[in-house]
């Protein structure tokens, strides 16, 4: 019969260590784990800083609202960062009025109201067309109290006109004068019959009107 005799304090060690390398593991797994998380969040946030840059330095390089004629180097009054804001305020404060007028038995709509909340009379210029056997004449009527910036084109048979039309009123309350602009854009295109001669083309101004002269081609 043989006996074996199993010492308790080797095996107390032998566990002792075995634990010790298992939370060594755990911790050294944790501690790379960590790392590469803490990687990761370092990257997208350096991403994220460049594209934030990137976007910031795009914006810089915009040009900025000019308020300066490129023409003449002076201020032009037509051009107001705040006129779109102010052009709906105005809307707003209409719409108003004409519902106020609704509740007091007043009419909802009146000339006024069309031509200050649709822009009726300000959007383009009334535009006629006279025919002789010489020439065409074209004659721009320009709305009392605007200024235009008119440009003409020959495309063929096609006579573009298209320009702006630059508003201004001004209103004293007491001590206060306050001044707005406004600018509408309008273009529109004529068919002319007969061939014309694009290069004799002359403008001229006549009061509120201006009338363009476009000779025809004579027929050899």
């Amino acid at each position: 019969m043989a006996f074996y005799y199993l010492n308790s304090g080797s095996l107390e060690v032998e566990m002792n260590a075995q634990t010790k390398i298992r939370w060594l593991s755990a911790t050294v797994g944790v501690c790379l784990v960590a790392m590469a998380s803490l990687g990761y969040y370092a990257w997208t946030a350096k991403h994220e800083m460049d594209m934030f840059q990137a976007k910031s330095e795009a914006v810089l390089a915009e040009p900025a609202l000019s308020l300066t004629d490129p023409k003449s180097g002076t201020v032009d009054p037509f051009i107001d960062p705040q006129m779109h804001l102010r052009n709906f305020s105005d809307l707003q404060k209409r719409m108003d009025e004409m519902m106020n007028r609704a509740f007091t038995g007043q009419p909802f709509f009146n000339h006024k109201d069309f031509d200050s909340v649709f822009g009726a009379g300000t959007l383009s210029p009334e535009v006629s067309v006279t025919e002789s056997p010489d020439e065409y004449q074209v004659t721009v009527r320009v709305p009392q109290g605007q200024a235009i910036d008119l440009n003409t084109e020959i495309s063929g048979n096609l006579l573009e006109i298209s320009g702006d039309l630059k508003n201004s009123t001004e209103s004293n309350t007491g001590n206060v004068i306050q001044k707005s602009y406004s600018s509408s854009h309008f273009s529109q295109t004529l068919s002319l019959s007969e061939p014309v001669i694009e290069s004799a083309m002359k403008t001229e101004h006549k009061g509120d009107n201006i009338i363009i002269h476009i000779p025809k081609q004579k027929n050899s």
